[in-house]
C-alpha cells in the first residue's frame, strides 16, 4: 500500500511475469547464455542459471548497467566487466562472476518498462557471442519488442474490460432507456431504466423476440439517425418513445445498433412536474422601490392572458418573473416550457413549432411557452413565432419573451422582425440591473448566506468589511454572479467566517503590492491600527494597545493623530463587532 492507503500501481512488465519467464527459458536455451529480465523498478522478474535463485527480488546493489539502460534507453555492451567504467561504481563488482553483458531495453511506445540482458560467465560463451554480436543484439532486440507488444496487449485488453465494466456502470446512471441490438436484432444489452420502460427484462424480451412479440417500429420514417418517435410493442402492449439509433460497426465487423430513448409520457410528466415548484413573486426577493414597482407591474399582467415581454441584462432573474407569471396566472396548472434561444438555429423551428405531440408548442397546450434570449431567434423562427401568435385557432397559450438586448435597435438593423416587436412591445417589463438596487444586495447576501450555509451543513458568519465591500460591487452579472460568489465563498470556507480578505480574492480586487509596502511610516500606521483593533475604543483599550506597541500613550496619542487613526475605518469597528451572522 502507498501513502494515504492507496493501493500502489503494479508495473506493466510483472503483469504478464509468467509470459516472461518463459521468453528467458527459451532464449537461454536457443543462445545458451544466461537471460536477466527486470522491469523498471530494478525488480528481477526472470532470470535462468545464476540468476534464477533471486527472481523475484530487487537488484539494486548489482544493477549498475541496468540503472545505465533504463536512463539512457539505449543498447549497453560491457566486454570487460570490472574495467568498465559502469561497473567501478557497482557495489557488487568484486564478487561479480561475468565475462561479457548485453542489456537492451523493453520500450513501449517512448517509455522504458524493463531491460533484458544476456550475460556470458565462461571465457568460450564469451567467444560465441562476440563473433556473431550483431546477430545477438538483434535477437535481444526482437525479443524486446515482442514483451513490449505482449504488455501492449495485455494492456488493452484490461483497459477494454475497465471500459466495458465503466460504460456498463455509467449506463445504469443515465436518465434514458439504453438498448443494443447485435446481429439479427438481438439484445446485447439494456440498462435499467430501459427495463422500467418495458416492464420486461432482457432474457424476457429475447424470449418475446423469439415468438414474435416483441418489435420496435419508427412511426415516421424519417431518417433513423435522428431523434424520432417509436412504438415498441411488447406482447400485447405498444409503449410509445422518442430516441435515437446510433449505428456502429467493430474492427471485427460485428454490426451493432444503439437506441436511447425516453417514455412520451415521461417527457410529458417533466414539464408538468415543474409547476410544483414554488415560483411565487414571494420568491423573489428584493425591497428597491423600483424594483417593487416592477414586481407589481407583473402581478398585474399575470392576470391577463396578454403576451409578455421582459426585459433585463443577463443574471436579473427574467426566467424567474415568466415562472412567477405563470405562477399567477389562470394557467398555473398547465406546462411552464423553455426555449433556450441562444445557439438556436432554423432547422430547429419543427422542434418548437412543428405538428409532434413533443414540440415544445404542443407540450406547452393552454400553458406558458417562454422564449429565452429571444434577441437571438433566427429571422425565419421568428415568422413562424409571429404566425403562431397571429393565426386564427392557433397557440391557445401564452407566449413570454425576454432579451438583454436592445430590440428597438435590432429592429433598424433588420435583426429582429419589427411587427413581432410593435406586438409583444405593449405588455413589457423591465427588470433594473442589480448595481441599481444596492440595498437589495444585502437582502440576497442575506438569503445565499442561510441557502448555502445549509447546504455545505455549516454555520458560516461574514466579516462587516466583507459586507461593506459586497455591497459596493458593481455586479455586472447581477444576482447571477452574485449566488455564485457567495456559493463559492462557503463552499471553500474552512473557518467559518468570509472574511475581506476572501471577498477581495474571489473579485480579484487584491490589493496590488507597490513600494508603500515597504514605506515604514505606512507600516508603522497599519501596525497601529492591528494593535488597537484589537482593544475597545476606551482609554483602558488604548493604555494596552500603547503596551503592547512599547511606546507611552502621550506617543500614542500623539502617532494617532499624526497618521489621522481616528478616522480609519479599520479603527472604528471594535473586535466584538468584527463578525456578523445573518
Amino acid at each position: 500500500m502507498g501513502k494515504g492507503g492507496h493501493k500502489m500501481v503494479e508495473p506493466l512488465l510483472r503483469r504478464i511475469q509468467k509470459e516472461v519467464m518463459n521468453y528467458a527459458d527459451v532464449i537461454s536455451k536457443v543462445l545458451q547464455v544466461d537471460v536477466d529480465i527486470t522491469d523498471n523498478k530494478l525488480y528481477r522478474l526472470a532470470g535462468t542459471g545464476r540468476f534464477a535463485d533471486t527472481v523475484g527480488t530487487y537488484i539494486e546493489n548489482e544493477a549498475t548497467g541496468f540503472k545505465w539502460v533504463l536512463e539512457n534507453r539505449c543498447n549497453l555492451i560491457i566486454e570487460e566487466p570490472k574495467k568498465h567504467s559502469i561497473c567501478k561504481m557497482c557495489p557488487s563488482k568484486d564478487v561479480c562472476k561475468e565475462v561479457f553483458e548485453i542489456g537492451c531495453p523493453i520500450m513501449l511506445g517512448e517509455e522504458v518498462i524493463g531491460v533484458i540482458a544476456l550475460a556470458c560467465f565462461e571465457k568460450e560463451q564469451k567467444k560465441v557471442v562476440f563473433d556473431n554480436l550483431a546477430y545477438y543484439i538483434d535477437f535481444l532486440e526482437n525479443i524486446a519488442e515482442l514483451i513490449a507488444s505482449k504488455v501492449g496487449e495485455y494492456t488493452y485488453y484490461e483497459e477494454h474490460i475497465i471500459t466495458s465494466h465503466m460504460l456498463k456502470k455509467v449506463m445504469e446512471f443515465v436518465d434514458k432507456g439504453v438498448l443494443i441490438f447485435g446481429r439479427g436484432h438481438t439484445i446485447r444489452y439494456m440498462n435499467q431504466y430501459a427495463e422500467n420502460i418495458l416492464g420486461n427484462n432482457q432474457k424476457q424480451l429475447e424470449y418475446l423476440y423469439k415468438i414474435n412479440q416483441f418489435k420496435c417500429m419508427p412511426i415516421e420514417e424519417k431518417n433513423r439517425d435522428l431523434e424520432t418517435q417509436y412504438i415498441f410493442r411488447v406482447g400485447q402492449k405498444q409503449i410509445h418513445v422518442q430516441g435515437r439509433i446510433f449505428k456502429m460497426t467493430t474492427e471485427m465487423q460485428s454490426h451493432m445498433e444503439v437506441f436511447i430513448f425516453q417514455d412520451i409520457i415521461d417527457i410529458k410528466k417533466r414539464y408538468v412536474n415543474v409547476l410544483k415548484e414554488d415560483c411565487s413573486f414571494d420568491r423573489i426577493l428584493g425591497s428597491d422601490e423600483t424594483f417593487l414597482s416592477v414586481k407589481e407591474q407583473a402581478k398585474r399582467l399575470a392576470q391577463t392572458d396578454k403576451n409578455i415581454l421582459i426585459y433585463g441584462e443577463s443574471g436579473v432573474g427574467k426566467e424567474s418573473f415568466a415562472r412567477a407569471i405563470h405562477h399567477d396566472s389562470r394557467h398555473k396548472d398547465k406546462p411552464f416550457v423553455t426555449v433556450n434561444c441562444t445557439g438556436i438555429v432554423e432547422a430547429d423551428a419543427e422542434e418548437i413549432f412543428g405538428d409532434s405531440p413533443l414540440s415544445k408548442m404542443s407540450l406547452t397546450g393552454s400553458g406558458t411557452l417562454f422564449f429565452d434570449e429571444a434577441a437571438d431567434l433566427p429571422l425565419r423562427i421568428q415568422i413562424r413565432l409571429l404566425e403562431s401568435l397571429q393565426l386564427p385557432g392557433g397557440f391557445k397559450g401564452r407566449i413570454i419573451i425576454s432579451t438583454n438586448k436592445d430590440l428597438e435597435e435590432l429592429v433598424k438593423q433588420n435583426q429582429f422582425r419589427k411587427d413581432l416587436y410593435y406586438l409583444l412591445h405593449p405588455f413589457s417589463l423591465s427588470i433594473p440591473p442589480l448595481r441599481c438596487r444596492t440595498k437589495d444586495i444585502k437582502e440576497l447576501i442575506q438569503y445565499f448566506l442561510k441557502k448555502y450555509s445549509y447546504m455545505e451543513g455549516k454555520k458560516v458568519t461574514i466579516q462587516k468589511e466583507a459586507l461593506y465591500e459586497l455591497q459596493n460591487y458593481p455586479w455586472k452579472g447581477n444576482i447571477r454572479e452574485l449566488e455564485n460568489s457567495m456559493s463559492y465563498m462557503i463552499l471553500l470556507n474552512q473557518n467559518g467566517t468570509i472574511s475581506h480578505e476572501d471577498v477581495l480574492e474571489k473579485l480579484n480586487k487584491s490589493p496590488q503590492k507597490t513600494s508603500e509596502e515597504f514605506n515604514l511610516q505606512n507600516l508603522e500606521k497599519q501596525t497601529i491600527i492591528k494593535v488597537m483593533n484589537r482593544y475597545a475604543n476606551t482609554v483602558q483599550g488604548k493604555k494596552a494597545a500603547a503596551k503592547i506597541l512599547g511606546i507611552s500613550m502621550a506617543t500614542l496619542y500623539r502617532k494617532i493623530e499624526y497618521y489621522n487613526i481616528l478616522a480609519e475605518k479599520a479603527y472604528k469597528i471594535s473586535q466584538d463587532e468584527k463578525s456578523i451572522s445573518i
